[in-house]
C-alpha cells in the first residue's frame, strides 16, 4: 500500500512537472510560431495598405469623373455662346443684305424712272419732229 501512494505521489509529481514546463513551454515562442505572426501581421498591413490604396484610387477615379462632367459643361456652354454668336452674325448679314437690296432695288427703280423720262423726251422730241 505504501508503494501505491508512493508512486501516487510521483505520477503526481511527475504530472505536475510536465504540465508546469509544458506551459513555460507555451509562453516562449518558437521560430514557427514568430513566423506565423510575423506573417499574420504583414498580411494585416497589406489588406490595410491595399484598402487605402482602392480608396486612393476610387477617390482619384471620382475627380476625374467630376473634371470631364466640368469640362464637358464648359464646353458645351461655349458651343452655345458660339452658336449663339453665330445666329447674330448671320441675322446682321441677312438684315445688312436686305438693306443693300432694298437701296439695290431703289436705285433700279431710280434708273427705269429716269430711262422711263428719257424714253418719253426722247418719243416727244419724235412727235415734234414730223
Amino acid at each position: 500500500m505504501m508503494t501505491q501512494q508512493i508512486l501516487r505521489k510521483i505520477a503526481l509529481a511527475s504530472f505536475i512537472g510536465m504540465t508546469a514546463f509544458g506551459l513555460a513551454a507555451c509562453e516562449e515562442e518558437g521560430p514557427a510560431e514568430e513566423a506565423g505572426e510575423n506573417i499574420d501581421q504583414t498580411m494585416e498591413e497589406t489588406g490595410e495598405s491595399v484598402d487605402e490604396t482602392m480608396d486612393q484610387a476610387s477617390d482619384s477615379v471620382e475627380e476625374a469623373g467630376d473634371s470631364i462632367a466640368a469640362t464637358a459643361d464648359d464646353g458645351m456652354e461655349e458651343a452655345g455662346e458660339a452658336a449663339d454668336a453665330t445666329g447674330d452674325a448671320i441675322e446682321g448679314a441677312a438684315d445688312e443684305g436686305m438693306e443693300e437690296a432694298g437701296e439695290a432695288a431703289d436705285a433700279t427703280g431710280d434708273a427705269v424712272e429716269e430711262a422711263g423720262d428719257s424714253v418719253e423726251d426722247a418719243a416727244e422730241e419724235a412727235d415734234s419732229s414730223y
